[in-house]
């Protein structure tokens, strides 16, 4: 072969390399700019045009994909109420000969919780496209998920499909070695936001509550650019900027299937806030007995101190006299705690707590509470390095403050300059003042009046000026650095509202009259019927749900990588962190994957799930 003639391919070659790397990009510049945006919503090599943008958003409106929504019910079925084709919780309809799934862990077996069943004759058409005509999918998993200590394992969780032509089952015996509901972490930390639990209650139940299902079709769209996981906090993007019409539209269209044809009510007292609940309650005295107990709980390690306790009392820079007025309170609260159990005890759980109870117990828990703060404030901040770190971390706020009014204009924005102006003096002053000390001895009594009372006097003046951006970093003061040792950290005069949830669930779930023993607004506020939640959905402009909707089929919801990584997968059943169906709290969702082969061939059991969480 002569020399031009190898010169010749290799130009040919070079050639057809600038072609490929000149053409291609501009061809595919549409799709790759959508999946390269970054999180400032610039393209990779310049803002894209009015045009582009408009090509890029029919390009996404194209990526739509067929989805099912699932919307749990409001109020739990009552007991021996029938169980629906489609539900959450309860116990599982399995066949003769159909075992309950197992999870061994350490040598130990435990049976699964059960998350649900669908009712594939239910769906919508989105769903029945794709699923069997009839038939019926049941979801299991461990659900202790923080103690999954091998979770590349795909074991966890199980889906049993029984076809149509299965014989209809009755409700399978919970088994003895039936898993507690939820996790380790939610049992050991959990407080109270939603369901209640004390930290030191053992016995969760094993058997949710039943929720039945509601379905509707719609189309969902990638909330992610395929990139990186956004799950909500990509926030300016180009992205997030295409698709909120979308999904905008996407959701009124949801709501007017779901809600179609259901007579509407508003809710009692609708202006309410959840919040409200905690500072009228108790309603009844088993919520009373409850709280108690959760209180008692909360004391017990003041009252019986174990050796930890012991040492680090021993050790303490409080005196004598601060010691003893803490342990006085805790004998105070102890006695007040005695006190209501005696008048609990001749109630029964659903029986009324009177107005007069209610305000007495409120007063005698007041009282115990400002006390309590009034030690908490008398020894905070007790070192110099609590209100050295206590300082840093406002800095860090003011300075978030400052960059958020770099948007802003006019007198607004003078005025909030002067706001933080002042708080970075008052934060200079007293960072310089602690860095002049040993940051680990006690602050002199003269000083901590000092610098709270000029705490005190910068808030209100934040306050008073419309303070929006700075208001926030000076809500609290610095906790106590001992409290975990003598001071309690108060016996919050509001009642736990997760105890009120738990309250009213379990009245319907027993089959009460629960309009009896509840005010209105509170049923409402907690359990629902369909018209008072179709009116408070229909007027709001967002569908409210947490980290995404309790779904099947098309895109799931990126908290981490899943979605991603299971992009070539179908998505059978996504369940995010729903507190009413009792088995996992938190940002959190749930997701079961399975290959799109096997998802023809109706292998269903061969799904696998992932749990990802914020």
């Amino acid at each position: 072969m002569s020399l031009s003639v190898i010169l010749y391919a290799l130009s040919a070659v070079v050639l057809i390399w600038a072609i490929a790397n000149t053409l291609v990009p501009i061809l595919w510049k549409s799709r790759a700019q959508l999946a390269t945006m970054d999180r400032a919503g610039r393209g990779v090599d310049r803002e894209p045009t009015p045009k582009q943008k408009a090509h890029l958003a029919e390009k996404l409106e194209a990526m739509g994909a067929r989805t099912v929504y699932i919307k749990r019910d409001g109020r739990p079925l009552a007991i021996g109420v029938p169980s629906p084709g489609s539900y959450f919780g309860g116990l599982p309809k399995l066949p003769n000969g159909v075992a309950w799934p197992e999870y061994e862990q350490d040598g130990a077996r435990q049976a699964m919780t059960f998350l649900g069943q669908i009712d594939l004759s239910e769906l919508p058409d989105a769903g029945r496209n794709s699923f069997p005509e009839a038939g019926r999918l049941l979801f299991f998993a461990y659900s202790d998920f923080s103690m999954l200590m091998e979770p590349e394992r795909k074991d966890w969780a199980k889906v049993i499909y029984l076809p149509a032509q299965e014989p209809e089952a009755q409700d399978h015996e919970a088994p003895d070695n039936l898993m507690q509901l939820g996790d380790s972490y939610q049992k050991q930390w959990f407080a109270g936001e939603d369901e209640g639990w004390i930290a030191e209650r053992a016995a969760r139940p094993r058997v949710a509550r039943r929720y039945a299902m509601r379905f509707a079709a719609y189309v969902s769209y990638p909330d992610t650019d395929g990139m990186a996981p956004s799950a909500g906090w990509d926030h300016g993007s180009l992205h997030e900027e295409l698709l909120g019409p979308l999904r905008e539209a996407q959701q009124q269209d949801l709501k007017r299937r779901l809600y179609e044809g259901v007579p509407r009510r508003s809710a009692r007292t609708p202006e309410r806030e959840n919040a409200v609940l905690g500072f009228e309650a108790p309603f009844i005295w088993r919520e009373l007995r409850q709280f108690l107990s959760d209180i008692e709980a909360e004391l017990a390690p003041y009252r019986e101190p174990d050796a930890a306790m012991r040492e680090a009392r021993a050790e303490t820079l409080l005196d004598d006299s601060m010691q003893d007025a803490a342990l006085a309170l805790v004998k105070d609260a102890c006695d007040l705690l005695a006190v209501w159990r005696a008048r609990a005890d001749g109630r029964g759980d659903w029986e009324t707590v009177t107005d007069a109870d209610n305000a007495d117990f409120r007063k005698a828990l007041s009282d115990i509470n400002q006390r309590m703060n009034n030690l908490r404030r008398e020894v905070s901040p007790f070192l110099w390095r609590e209100l050295f770190d206590t300082i840093r971390s406002y800095k860090l706020g003011v300075a978030i403050d400052e960059r958020n009014l770099q948007g802003m204009s006019g007198a607004d924005a003078l005025r909030q300059s002067e706001l933080l102006s002042n708080a970075r003096a008052f934060l200079s002053k007293w960072e310089n003042l602690a860095a002049a000390e040993d940051l680990d001895t006690p602050i002199k009594a003269e000083a901590r009046s000092l610098y709270l009372q000029e705490l005190d006097g910068l808030r209100t003046h934040i306050y008073e000026n419309g303070g929006s951006f700075v208001a926030k970093g000076y809500r609290n003061r610095p906790r106590c650095p001992l409290h975990p040792d003598f001071l309690p950290g108060g016996l919050d005069h509001r009642l736990n509202r997760g105890i009120v949830y738990d309250s009213l669930r379990t009245a319907a779930e027993l089959g009460l009259d629960v309009e009896a023993l509840f005010p209105g607004w509170v049923i409402d506020t907690v359990i629902p019927e369909p018209g008072v939640e179709a009116t408070a959905q229909l007027n709001q402009p967002d569908f409210e749900w947490d980290y995404g909707p309790h779904q099947m089929l098309g895109y799931g919801t990126t908290v981490q990588w899943a979605p991603i990584q299971n992009r070539d997968k179908v998505l059978l059943l996504q369940l995010y962190s729903d507190e009413a169906l009792g088995w996992f709290s938190g940002s959190c969702v749930l997701q079961f994957w399975i290959d799109k082969s096997d998802f023809d061939r109706r292998q269903f059991h061969k799904a696998f799930a992932t749990i990802e969480c914020n």
